[in-house]
């Protein structure tokens, strides 16, 4: 019973467990990209799937823990995720649009000019490098 008291008691450090290791996310995957010049942890779709899930229930339960028992100390836990929801949005390469999938039409054409030789290609799955030949 003890144990289950200790449990139960350090349980509320999870969403702050959970949106800390999503910056951390963020924080490599930013790093892998721009520095060593490698695809994304995040560009997969298991662990997309995994991060948003973990974002938008760290988001919700509290959301609703407000609305409904009034606890008004939840509104900085909803804050806390929508700013990290954001932050991911915008600062996330493969989020963002910079390095949107090539098959992926989700921009206009006129929307943004890319130089040919711009266009990189990764072949293998996550933290591998791209392809040598511009596309």
């Amino acid at each position: 019973m003890n144990a289950l008291k200790g449990c139960l008691r350090h349980a509320r450090l999870l969403p702050v467990a959970a949106l800390a290791g999503v910056l951390l996310l963020l924080a490599f995957d930013t790093a892998a990209f721009w520095g060593w010049h490698l695809r994304p942890l995040a560009s997969v779709d298991g662990m997309e799937i995994a991060v948003w899930a973990v974002l938008w229930g760290t988001a919700l339960a509290p959301a609703l823990r407000w609305m409904v028992l009034r606890e008004s100390r939840m509104r900085f836990q909803v804050a806390a995720a929508l700013g990290v929801m954001i932050a991911f949005s915008v600062l996330h390469p493969w989020h963002n649009g910079y390095a949107v999938p090539a098959e992926m039409p989700i921009r206009a054409a006129g929307d943004r000019t890319v130089p040919p030789d711009a266009v990189v290609k990764f072949e293998g799955g996550p933290l591998t490098p791209a392809s040598p030949e511009r596309w």
